[in-house]
C-alpha cells in the first residue's frame, strides 16, 4: 500500500521521462545498427541502465526548486528539448556531436541543407517525436498542480535531493559518469570541443620556430615513364577535379547489374598515374578542398573556411606567381555555401564561380537539382567560362567541384536506384556514384573537342569518400572505417605520364606537391605532403572531427586511430583485416610503426595549433 501511495505521488514529468527514454533507446538500437569503438560495445548495457538517472535528474531538480506554472513550464521545455535531441541522435545513428552543430550550422540552415536534414529523418522517428510533443502539450494543458513525493519532504531534505540531482546531471554532462542520455552526451561533446587540448599544446611546444612547416623539397630525378616540364614554355594547363562524395571502394568492381560501377575512372586508371590506396584526409568537402589545394592536414576544430586570420600559401597562389591564371568552379547552386566564394580568394584563386541561377543559361537551369548543376552540364559550363576568360599568353589552372553525387543520393529526377544492392542506402549511393562517373567522361570529351587534351594535366580525386552501409552506417559524420576516407586518384597528361600504379598509401595532401613537381616549380612551401613520385615514408593523416573525434594515420598496411572522447587507441592490419573487423591493441603492431603513427597524430595536433595561431605561412 505504501508503494502504491508513493508511486501515485511520483511527478507526471518523471513518468513521461521513463516513457520517452524507453522509446528512444528502442529506436536508437533499431536505427544505429553499429557501434564504432570497443569501449561503447563494452559499456552499452551499463549506459542503457544508467541513462534514466541523468534523464530524470533535471526533473527532480525542477520539482525540488520550483512550484506551480513555472514548474510545469520548465518540465515541458526540458522534455521538448530532449525529444528534439533524441530525434537528431536516432537520425544520425549516434550521439549528437556539438562540433557538428558548431561547424555546420550555417550550411544546415541553407535551403539545400535544411531540406536534406529534414528529408533523412526516418518516419518512425518523426512519428515518435510528434507524439511526444503532443503528450507534452496535453501535460501543459490538462495536468493540474501535481502532487509530488518531494512535497512531503522537509526543506533541507528537498534541497539536498535537488543538489544531488544537479550534481549527477553535471557529472554526466561533462562525461565523468557513463550515460547514453542524449542531452548529457551532447554535453560531453561540448566539453571536449571547448576543453583544453593538451596534446595540441605539447605538440607546439616541441616544435621550435614560428613557421616550422616552411621548407623546400629537393629536386629529384623523375622515375621512368614520367616527363615533367623543364621550362615555363612546357608547362601544361592544369585541371583538378574533386568529385563529390566519391568512394574508391567501388573502383574496378562490378555492380549487381553486371556492369562496372565506375567505367570512366577505370579507364583513367588504365592510361595514367593512379594510386589504389589513396585517402581523403577528412570527411567533408571544405576539408578535402583545403588538403588538396594547400597540402595541409585538415582542421578538427572549426572549418578552415572560418578560421581567421589565416595566412596561407596554397597551390593556386604559387601557380599565379609562376604565370598561371587560376579559377575555382563549384556546382553548388548557392553562391556562398561553406564560404566557398571568399575562401576561394584566400586560397589564391583569381576568381571563384558557383552555378547560381544568374550565372548559367536557361537550359542549364533546367538541369539544376539536389545541390546544384548536373555534372555533365557543369563541366561544359565551367570549361566554356574558362576559355572565354583565357589569356593565350598564360596557362590556366582550374579546380572543379561537381556536386551531383551528394547525400542523400536520391534527388536526381527519374534515376532508379541500383538493383540488387543489400540496403536501400547503398542502392541509392552506387547508382548516384555511377551516374557521376559516367558524366565525368563528358569533361574529357570536351578537352578533345577544344584541342586541349594533350596540353592539359588532369587530376581526378574525391573531395571526400562516403560510407554506404559497409559497416551499418551511411552517415559520413560517423565512424573511422576505410569507406569514410578512401577516394580515387588518377593523373592524366598524354605524352608525359605513362600508365603507372603507385605502391603504398597516399592522400590528398600529396596532390599539390606532385603537381608542382610535374610542372617544374620548386619553391619554399608550407606543405606537409610530398610528391607521389618521391620515394620513402610519408604522412597520411586521417581526421574525423565528429563522433567524439577520431584522429589517425596510415603506414600501409597498418592503420592507427585514437578516439578523442574515450582515449581509446587501436591499430588495424589492413592486409589481413581489410574489413576492419578485428581492431588490435597497439602492442600487436611493430613498435617502430606504432611510434611513427603516434608521431603522425602529434603532427595533426601541431597542424591544428598552427592553423589556430596563424603560423602556417609568414
Amino acid at each position: 500500500m505504501r508503494l502504491r501511495t508513493l508511486l501515485s505521488r511520483v511527478p507526471t514529468g518523471a513518468w513521461l521521462c521513463v516513457a520517452f527514454v524507453v522509446a528512444y533507446l528502442f529506436l536508437f538500437e533499431v536505427y544505429s545498427g553499429a557501434t564504432f569503438h570497443e569501449s561503447e560495445k563494452l559499456g552499452s548495457v551499463t549506459r542503457d541502465v544508467f541513462t534514466i538517472l541523468p534523464y530524470l535528474a533535471p526533473i527532480i531538480l525542477i520539482e525540488a526548486a520550483t512550484r506551480g506554472r513555472l514548474r510545469k513550464a520548465l518540465v515541458a521545455v526540458y522534455l521538448a528539448l530532449h525529444a528534439l535531441v533524441d530525434l537528431a541522435e536516432i537520425t544520425a545513428r549516434g550521439q549528437l556531436d556539438f562540433a557538428f552543430l558548431r561547424d555546420n550550422f550555417a550550411e544546415a540552415s541553407s535551403n539545400a541543407g535544411a531540406a536534406m536534414m529534414v528529408g533523412v529523418i526516418p518516419m518512425p522517428v518523426r512519428v515518435l517525436v510528434a507524439m511526444e510533443l503532443v503528450v507534452i502539450a496535453l501535460f501543459v494543458w490538462r495536468e493540474p498542480a501535481p502532487r509530488s513525493v518531494l512535497a512531503t519532504m522537509a526543506g533541507r531534505a528537498r534541497v539536498a535531493l535537488g543538489a544531488a540531482a544537479a550534481l549527477l546531471f553535471l557529472l554526466a554532462f561533462v562525461g565523468r559518469i557513463p550515460s547514453r542520455d542524449s542531452i548529457t552526451n551532447f554535453g560531453n561533446s561540448m566539453a571536449q570541443y571547448y576543453g583544453k587540448n593538451q596534446r595540441m599544446a605539447d605538440a607546439r611546444a616541441r616544435t621550435p620556430g614560428l613557421y616550422p612547416l616552411v621548407h623546400r623539397d629537393p629536386v629529384l630525378a623523375p622515375p621512368e615513364g614520367v616527363l615533367p616540364a623543364t621550362t615555363a614554355a612546357e608547362r601544361p594547363n592544369i585541371v583538378v577535379i574533386m568529385m563529390e562524395s566519391f568512394s574508391a571502394e567501388y573502383l574496378g568492381k562490378i555492380a549487381p547489374d553486371g556492369q562496372p560501377y565506375t567505367p570512366t575512372l577505370n579507364g583513367l586508371y588504365a592510361r595514367g598515374l593512379s594510386a589504389p590506396r589513396f585517402y581523403g584526409n577528412s570527411i567533408q568537402t571544405c576539408h578535402g578542398h583545403f588538403s588538396t589545394l594547400c597540402s595541409l592536414a585538415p582542421s578538427y576544430r572549426k572549418k578552415e573556411t572560418y578560421i581567421e586570420p589565416l595566412t596561407l600559401d596554397c597551390l593556386p597562389t604559387i601557380l599565379r606567381r609562376q604565370g598561371y591564371t587560376t579559377s575555382l568552379y563549384a556546382g553548388d547552386e548557392s553562391e556562398h555555401f561553406d564560404g566557398i566564394d571568399e575562401f576561394g580568394v584566400r586560397l589564391g584563386f583569381e576568381d571563384t564561380h558557383t552555378a547560381a541561377p544568374i550565372a548559367i543559361t536557361p537550359e542549364e537551369q533546367a538541369h539544376v537539382w539536389g545541390w546544384g548543376l548536373e555534372d555533365d552540364y557543369f563541366y561544359a559550363w565551367a570549361l566554356r567560362n574558362v576559355l572565354a576568360r583565357r589569356d593565350p599568353a598564360r596557362p590556366f589552372f582550374v579546380a572543379l567541384a561537381p556536386v551531383s553525387n551528394h547525400y542523400p543520393f536520391n534527388e536526381e529526377p527519374g534515376r532508379a536506384d541500383m538493383p540488387g544492392e543489400p540496403t536501400p542506402a547503398r542502392a541509392a549511393y552506387t547508382a548516384s556514384l555511377r551516374a557521376s562517373d559516367v558524366r565525368l567522361a563528358r569533361f574529357f570529351e570536351l578537352l578533345v573537342e577544344k584541342d586541349l587534351a594533350k596540353s592539359t594535366l588532369v587530376v581526378v580525386t574525391g573531395d571526400h569518400s562516403f560510407p554506404a552501409d559497409e559497416h551499418g552506417s551511411h552517415w559520413n559524420e560517423r565512424g573511422f572505417y576505410e569507406e569514410s576516407f578512401r577516394v580515387p586518384l588518377a593523373m592524366v597528361w598524354p605524352g608525359h605520364l605513362s600508365p603507372r600504379v603507385l605502391e603504398g598509401a597516399f592522400s590528398q595532401i600529396d596532390i599539390a606537391p606532385t603537381i608542382l613537381d610535374l610542372v617544374g616549380i620548386h619553391e619554399d612551401v608550407p606543405f606537409v605532403g610530398r610528391s607521389v613520385l618521391a620515394p620513402g615514408p610519408r604522412f597520411v593523416p586521417l581526421v574525423q572531427p565528429y563522433d567524439g573525434q577520431y584522429l589517425g594515420a596510415v603506414a600501409w598496411p597498418w592503420k592507427y586511430r585514437e578516439h578523442g572522447l574515450t582515449g581509446e587507441a587501436r591499430v588495424i592490419d589492413l592486409a589481413s583485416d581489410p574489413m576492419e573487423l578485428r581492431p588490435l591493441p597497439t602492442s600487436a603492431a611493430p613498435p617502430a610503426v606504432v611510434l611513427k603513427l603516434k608521431a603522425d597524430v602529434d603532427r595533426i595536433h601541431l597542424n591544428q595549433a598552427l592553423l589556430q595561431s596563424n603560423q602556417v605561412w609568414p
